[in-house]
């Protein structure tokens, strides 16, 4: 193993990646911004999952409101019925997970 927690090296200290042959500092950053971006994906998939979203509906959502797809949807659910993502009632369902009142 070249690092003992290869996530942390990406997310923190992304320029130990050039001790690795051929990553310069500007692919490290790259490799840190595109692993950031999968990480918010992942996070918005499993959130989503669990209110019963599809994968393919789960990748619109997050092509149509971007990297901050999840920080937008905890703090307006409703996005999501404005933009015909989800019923008013799933985004209530939501809301109210997140302590937005109704």
């Amino acid at each position: 193993r070249i690092f003992s927690d290869p996530q942390k090296t990406i997310e923190e200290n992304p320029a130990a990646l050039t001790g690795i042959g051929g990553i310069s500092p500007e692919r490290a950053s790259r490799i840190r911004t595109e692993f950031l971006e999968e990480k918010e994906k992942r996070s918005l998939a499993a959130f989503l999952h669990g209110y019963g979203f599809k994968a393919e509906t789960v990748n619109a959502i997050s092509a149509e409101l971007g990297n901050d797809a999840m920080k937008i949807v905890k703090s307006n659910p409703y996005c999501l019925y404005e933009k015909g993502f989800a019923s008013f009632k799933m985004c209530d369902r939501i809301g109210n997970d997140c302590g937005i009142a109704p």
